[in-house]
Order: structure tokens, then sequence, then C-alpha cells
């Protein structure tokens, strides 16, 4: 168990500290620890694999966790899964695929900001890109295989709902943020995730990609927490871990298996920091915490 000692000057005065007995917090400016074991300051060298050393605790002032989407929420997806759904929106729009592949890869930064306007407006830009000129029905069709296409990768891992819900349970607030085009935003309230989460951001919406500090600062003022009491579960895409380590979280990496070969834009290279396998091992990483009063939340599956 994680054991506590009285606040000592150095982390009553913590500039990073919110106001909360200092009694319950660990502050990494501090001299005194006052937790017997900060897992996610351990991992200097290589990932730690938390399921397999067995440790738990990753500091009390943890209020929020903060989660990816792709690959974290979701399984992995892999490149032939996402080329098949622009080889479908390539044929419907008469473009060449070779073309269309690459200017989809190319305009990765401008669709994930918003910079090329709604679902439809985007696909416009992208014919252009490539010489075409569809009409409207064929663009009107196009949107709808990539609304399909967000709903088969917004699969849910089978245990994302329940570790949620575990999480919330426990007192944390939950945040989600993602690197995404329109169509996830379009569909989120429809998972059966969404309900647990206080604060979302979406790249698309937002206008700024991670690791952009303007994200992680979007996700905290919507969570009502600092950086220092968040913990940021991601696989590693958009360097999402190393932005969250810079603006003063705690960030672990989801190396689940499916998410060796799955296609990431930006992918961290060299964590050096914490890994888990599995979304279950997340509630453990906070140690034993007591449960509110929170009513069940009801969901069509």
């Amino acid at each position: 168990k994680t054991k506590l000692s009285p606040p000592c000057d150095a982390c009553r005065n913590c500039p990073h500290s919110s106001g909360r007995s200092s009694a319950t917090r660990t502050c990494a400016t501090s001299p005194h620890k006052h937790t017997s074991v900060d897992l996610l300051s351990i991992a200097l060298v290589t990932p730690v694999v938390v399921e397999q050393v067995g440790c738990t605790g990753v500091g009390s002032n943890v209020q929020a966790v903060v989660f990816d989407f792709f690959g974290t929420l979701t399984p992995g997806v892999t490149a032939t899964s996402q080329e098949t759904a622009h080889r479908r929106v390539a044929a419907c729009l008469g473009l060449a695929e070779a073309a269309y592949l690459r200017a989809v890869a190319a305009s990765w930064p401008q669709r994930c900001t918003g910079a090329l306007g709604d679902i439809a407006e985007t696909l416009r830009w992208l014919a252009r890109e490539c010489g075409g000129h569809p009409d409207e029905d064929a663009v009107s069709t196009a949107c709808q295989i990539r609304r399909d296409a967000m709903r088969d990768q917004a699969r849910l891992r089978p245990e994302a709902a329940d570790v949620c819900g575990e999480l919330v349970r426990r007192g944390l607030r939950l945040g989600l943020m993602s690197d995404c085009t329109h169509e996830l935003p379009e569909i989120w309230p429809s998972l059966p995730v969404a309900p647990y989460f206080d604060a979302v951001v979406f790249s698309v919406e937002a206008g700024v990609r991670k690791p952009d500090p303007a994200m992680y600062t979007l996700a905290c003022e919507g969570l009502g927490v600092e950086p220092a009491e968040c913990l940021y579960v991601g696989d590693g895409g958009g360097n999402e871990l190393t932005g969250a380590t810079a603006m003063g979280m705690r960030a672990v990496q989801l190396a689940a298996p499916d998410n060796a070969g799955a296609f990431v834009h930006d992918r961290e290279q060299g964590w050096r920091g914490a890994a888990v396998t599995g979304l279950r091992a997340v509630p453990s990483l906070l140690g034993p915490r007591r449960s509110v009063g929170v009513e069940p939340i009801e969901v069509d599956e």
C-alpha cells in the first residue's frame, strides 16, 4: 500500500498545488516524496509493463484520466483496413486510387485540424487534388462510405466501457483527446463510453493536433484539473505521450498486442516511460480509492 507522510514545506508551497490537501499529493518538483513508490517515474531506461512487474500507484494526486481514442479505447487499425475504405471512396469519386491515397496521406495535418472544411468539402478538395470533379451524388455517397468506415474503426475494445465505468465509480474524471476527422465527433455521442466523459477534445474541432499544448490545455480546462493531476493513456500516436509528459501529466502507453502492427500517424519513437498491455490495468495504476455513489449508466448495445 502507498503510505503517506505529513506534507513538508516544499509541498505546501508547491506551485503545482491546486489547493487540495498537500498530504495527499506527490509533486515531482519536491525534494520530499510522500509516496513509497511513484510508478511512472521509475521507468527511466526501458518501458515498464505494469501488468508484468505488479506495481501499483501513480501518485495520490491523480484526479482525472485522459484517454486517446484510436488504438486505446479501440483496437489498433491496420493500414490495409484504412486503405480499403480509401479505395472505395476513390472509386466512388472516379479517382485514380494511387493519386487519391497520396493525397489522403499528404493532407492528414490539414484534414485532422478541420482546415479543409466538413466531410463533403474535404472530399471535394481531395478530388480536385487528383484532377477530378465529382458530382454531388458521388460526393454524398462517398461521405456515407467515410461514415460507415468510421463506425467500423470506432468499435470499442470489449473492456472499454467497464474500465471507464470503474474509473468513474472511483471518483476520477475522464477526458478524451483524439486526432481525428469530422466523422468521429459525429458518432461519438452514440458510443457506449461517451456518457462517462466530462471533457472531449477532437483535433478537427480544436484546430490543432497532438502534441500541441493547446490540446492538453483544453482537456484539463474541461476537466477542471491541472496537468499534474492527470494520467494520460494512449498508444503513442501523434507523439502524444511525449506531449503529455511535457505538459506535466503522467503518461502511460497502451502497448496492446494489436497495436504492434497498427497504422498510426506520427508514432511515438523510443518511448521510455511506463506501459501497460491492456486497458484493464489502468484502474490498478491508481491503487485503492474510495468508490463514490454513481448512478449506473444505461446504454443501448
